[in-house]
């Protein structure tokens, strides 16, 4: 095993592949597809050598420099190649030479596999590399295959590389886009400056050693350094990254280069326009298609390696600096999703260029910069189309599920507008994928639901959301460490929701039954009581049965603190956390109010989280695991606040509430206890009084024996914890009086 590159979000180095392997694993990939019915051109190859780059998750745990190990090699090979284009575009240089500027970007650190951290000999070693791939794809001519084998390692201007130092313009050019994916991974949040060392960095501390001497950086820290030999070109190793800075600075870039970033506006609001299930999902599978139809545009128009991340409703990406060509762009991708959301979708589409200069040196201030352009442009009045527009004398027009558009004409038999009628066939399709359930249910041989009904007879819905999620992203040296990071953390949220989703589907609560009568029989049916209908980056919309929704909540946010968990010798602390807010009703109650409930108490999480930051002797955060915010909804009048619980400060009082509710669901022996609790007046004179009851009921044992041999506790501990949940204002009752009563029975056991 190789030592891999530094997982970004727990500053932890992990094990991976040995590179001769993965090499092997890659030209096999490549060999195996290169008769897939694709043309036999350099558009298929650099199509193939993309797909089977972009899969291989052993190269995405390869560090792109030995030195300084914070970015993956391929996220550094995928931004190269990206930026080529744009600057080949923008040079005006033909299609063949694009794309052969593509496969030579892909291609050009290839030889790190073989010979990392040993400068000239990688870029040798990536020269027989390449030689070795490229003298089996016999259908690339002779000419092609010499271009590209010279083109990859000329990508350094150094004289130190003799005859592999770039000379001619497109080689030059690959040069100035290696350096700006990376800056050569010779950036990070450390730095030295006249005798002082600064750290950059407000999320994590930096632990130093320059000399033998140990130094410590809190937040934006800095401190002297009094022997002279310790200038901005030594090195020095940081414990926490695994490497230290690298010799060398760079002349000043010249040109500009463009960058485009998207955001789907008001995607939790277009998905709760709906009254059942198959019009969730379709909204939700709307605004997938709609940043798929945005990352074709750029794909077509550029190359797929420019963009360096799209999710959750938003989109980064490196574009030509021609301004005509940009604007193109934009407008293409404004048409699409308008297509795909037949109008109803807003985005807000921004295009800049930036000096090159700023963007390899400055790369976290060019993205500050971009994201408030597209804050501005969120920020411009906006105005429905005149057809859609309202006249409050015949609201008998409005649509029957969004209450907002009016209805089509063409489908006046429901009373149901256009971009409706398209949410529910999108849901009902074979498009929407149940990509975190199908497996579970299969296994467990259940249905998956067709309908509100089918997920419980009362049902939760869990808005999602991450906390201080900005401060991660905007934190960025370089563009390649941008999209590594980006990946690192989607890919490691997803796989923990699926996890989380099939260990908890063992939980009775989570299958729902569910009886139908017949002419000959009762037909009894198993449902899987869960349905993810929205992830998109930290969001994530969940209904699932009533019955487990807090255990399921409780368990996700703990699994995400400790995946994401920042530990180190100075001090431990969660880098990636999440606040839920559960609205539970049932499931006749309409499900866009439920939705907007559940969004509202997320807020109110969000808000208890913030209160439980603390700041350390290092002024960093230490942040809580997470927050919830639960409560029961009866009416569409305005509820009362929820019941929020900071993790793990009440770790304690959220499993106590998690514990009795699954108790009532499935040992009738601990409801004749719980049931006196939440029955019990609110005066505290009663509350004691019923203190008293419970402890002179000690004598006979029998209701607290039950109960204890239910909950595998002695009677006394059960006793004295339910005299200790009537006794104190610190949640819990309230908590079990809201939830108890929506879990207690029903159909969907």
């Amino acid at each position: 095993m190789a030592e891999g590159v530094v997982n970004w979000f727990r500053k932890r180095r992990e094990d991976t592949e040995d590179g001769e392997e993965i090499w092997e694993t890659i030209k096999n990939n490549i060999l195996g597809r290169q008769h897939e019915g694709r043309y036999h051109d350099l558009g298929s190859f650099a199509e193939i050598l993309s797909e089977v780059l972009e899969e291989c998750d052993a190269l995405k745990c390869i560090p792109s420099d030995t030195r300084l190990p914070i970015c993956s090699l391929y996220h550094h090979l995928k931004s190269t190649a990206g930026i080529a284009v744009c600057l080949g575009i923008d040079r005006g240089y033909d299609e063949s030479m694009l794309l052969k500027l593509r496969i030579a970007g892909l291609l050009h650190d290839i030889g790190k596999l073989r010979a990392p951290g040993k400068g000239l000999e990688h870029v040798r070693e990536g020269e027989r590399m390449i030689d070795e791939l490229l003298s089996v794809i016999d259908w690339i001519s002779k000419e092609d295959r010499r271009y590209i084998r010279r083109l990859a390692p000329r990508h350094h201007g150094a004289s130190y590389y003799g005859d592999y130092r770039a000379e001619r313009d497109e080689e030059r050019l690959l040069s100035l886009a290696d350096s700006i994916s990376s800056a050569s991974d010779r950036r990070y949040e450390v730095s030295f400056d006249d005798g002082v060392v600064k750290s950059r960095d407000k999320i994590f501390p930096h632990l130093l050693t320059i000399g033998g001497r140990k130094i410590v950086l809190g937040r934006c820290g800095k401190k002297e350094i009094s022997d002279p030999r310790y200038d901005k070109n030594r090195y020095f190793y940081d414990e926490i990254v695994y490497g230290g800075q690298i010799i060398g600075d760079y002349k000043p870039f010249e040109g500009k280069i463009g960058l485009l970033a998207l955001d789907i506006q008001g995607i939790q609001g277009f998905i709760r326009e709906a009254k059942k299930l198959n019009a969730l999902r379709g909204g939700s599978k709307i605004i997938e298609d709609a940043l798929e139809a945005a990352k074709k545009v750029i794909s077509e128009r550029v190359s797929p390696e420019a963009i360096l991340f799209a999710g959750g409703g938003n989109l980064v990406s490196f574009l030509p600096g021609n301004k005509e060509v940009q604007n193109g762009i934009k407008s293409e991708i404004e048409d699409r999703i308008r297509d795909v959301s037949s109008g109803a979708l807003r985005v807000a589409v921004v295009s800049e260029s930036f000096e090159i200069d700023r963007v390899a040196k400055e790369f976290d201030r060019v993205l500050k910069d971009l994201f408030e352009l597209v804050e501005d442009e969120k920020g411009k009045p906006y105005s429905l189309r005149k057809d859609e527009v309202l006249d409050p004398e015949r609201s008998d027009e409005v649509c029957s599920y969004c209450f907002k558009r009016k209805f089509s004409r063409t489908y006046q038999e429901d009373q149901i507008c256009e971009v409706c009628f398209k949410k529910i066939n999108v849901g009902r399709s074979e498009k929407w994928e149940h990509r975190y359930t199908k497996d579970v249910a299969d296994k467990l041989k259940l249905k998956l639901p067709e309908e509100l009904s089918h997920i419980g007879d009362n049902i939760a819905v869990l808005s999602i959301d991450g906390n201080m999620m900005g401060r991660m992203f905007t934190q960025t040296m370089t563009p390649a460490e941008y999209s590594f990071k980006s990946e690192s953390f989607d890919k490691g949220l997803e796989r923990i929701l699926k996890e989380t989703i099939k260990e908890f589907s063992g939980n009775k609560y989570l299958i729902c039954h569910k009886t139908k009568k017949n002419e000959k029989d009762r037909e009894k049916t198993e449902f899987l009581g869960i349905d993810v209908i929205y992830r998109g980056g930290d969001d994530i919309l969940i209904i699932m049965n009533a019955k487990g929704a807090l255990g399921f909540a409780e368990m996700f946010i703990k699994r995400v603190s400790e995946g994401f968990r920042f530990e180190s010798s100075l001090y431990s602390s969660p880098t990636v956390t999440l606040s839920c807010g559960i609205a539970i009703a049932d499931h006749k109650f309409p499900i866009y109010f439920l939705i907007e409930k559940a969004e509202k108490l997320l807020d109110e999480a969000k808000r208890a989280f913030r209160n439980g930051i603390r700041r350390n002797e290092y002024d960093l955060f230490e942040l809580p695991d997470g927050a919830i915010s639960f409560a029961t909804v009866t009416s569409a009048m305005p509820g009362r606040e929820g019941h929020k619980f900071v993790l793990p400060e009440d770790d304690g009082r959220l499993g106590m509430i998690v514990s009795y509710a699954e108790a009532v669901r499935t040992e009738k022996d601990v409801k004749p206890v719980i049931s006196m609790v939440i029955n019990c007046d609110e005066d505290a004179i009663e509350r004691l009084n019923l203190i008293k009851h419970l402890y002179s009921r000690l004598s006979d044992r029998e209701i607290f024996e039950k109960a204890g041999k239910a909950l595998d506790k002695s009677p006394l501990e059960v006793c004295s914890e339910v005299c200790e949940i009537l006794s104190r204002e610190d949640r819990v009752r309230g908590g079990l009086k809201e939830i108890i009563p929506m879990v207690w029975g029903g159909d969907d056991r």
